[in-house]
């Protein structure tokens, strides 16, 4: 979040409802290893995580993920999942009952 600002008018910049303080920065942390000598230097630089800090991170992560929607179908609308999940089973029964009847029919 960045800081915003206020309109005011002039001369009332120092009065205390105009006042905003800065949010506090977060920082990052970053983990690189590699090395370098005088003759050469590694190929390729290796980065590594905290392993508390990441799952700390995973957790706070998943509990800000939205919850599930139950998707319904609306008057004469029909979406896929609902087609799928209740309408295709039905009639894939159906056809398989035919199969068994007479091998012959497609």
């Amino acid at each position: 979040m960045g800081t915003g600002y206020v309109l005011r008018e002039k001369g009332t910049r120092e009065n205390p409802e105009n006042i905003q303080e800065k949010p506090k920065r977060v920082g990052n942390k970053l983990h690189i290893a590699g090395w370098v000598n005088w003759h050469a230097k590694c190929e390729k630089l290796e980065f590594y995580h905290d392993e508390e800090e990441k799952e700390a991170r995973i957790l706070e992560w998943e509990a800000s993920k939205p919850y599930p929607v139950e998707v319904k179908p609306k008057g004469n609308l029909m979406t896929q999942k609902y087609y799928v999940d209740r309408l295709l089973p039905v009639y894939k029964q159906a056809l398989d009952s035919v199969r068994a009847r007479d091998p012959l029919s497609p």
